[in-house]
């Protein structure tokens, strides 16, 4: 997979978690792509790239690499999401475009406004929580539902997890 990733641009970089783990470490960015690569050729819908704070966090550098040698080496290859919580819409809109972005995930804690800050087709992380009665489970999925875009967007439900976003 090295000399495959050499072959289309991909330089092997240290990765936000350092050391020599390959997921973590000098490798980290390969490891994306090879991931990214393996969903492409399976017929995935979407390849997924993580923005918050989360130790698969990318770069803006590191996701266009990616992107760009996928995007190159697939005919027709997914669409690219960018995974982000919790950050000002104007950062989530400006990796968006710098990155090369299809699609936005939002998995923090953004309230049903900030749909209409974000200028590309949204997946909406609602997270359920089993302490969560089935009227509260109704309304937080109707409270997001209501500003998303049926043509464009999704609502996505996810189970909760303390301390973690999606």
């Amino acid at each position: 997979m090295i000399e495959r990733a050499a072959a289309l641009g991909i330089g092997v970089l240290p990765g936000p978690g350092g050391g020599g783990d390959y997921r973590l470490g000098l490798g980290f960015v390969l490891a994306v792509f090879a991931v990214a690569v393996a969903a492409a050729e399976a017929g995935a819908d979407f390849v997924g790239l993580v923005f918050a704070e989360s130790r698969r966090r990318l770069t803006v550098e590191q996701a266009r690499t990616i992107l760009q040698s996928l995007r190159e080496s697939r005919r027709d290859p997914p669409q690219a999401v960018g995974g982000f919580a919790d950050m000002p819409a104007s950062e989530v809109n400006r990796i968006a475009r710098e990155v090369g972005l299809d699609r936005v995930q939002l998995s923090g804690h953004e309230p049903p406004e900030y749909r209409s800050l974000i200028e590309l087709p949204v997946i909406w992380a609602v997270k359920l929580s089993p302490e969560q009665n089935p009227e509260e489970a109704r309304h937080a999925l109707a409270s997001v539902q209501e500003v998303l875009n049926p043509a464009l967007d999704v609502c996505l439900v996810e189970p909760w997890a303390d301390g973690a976003y999606g």
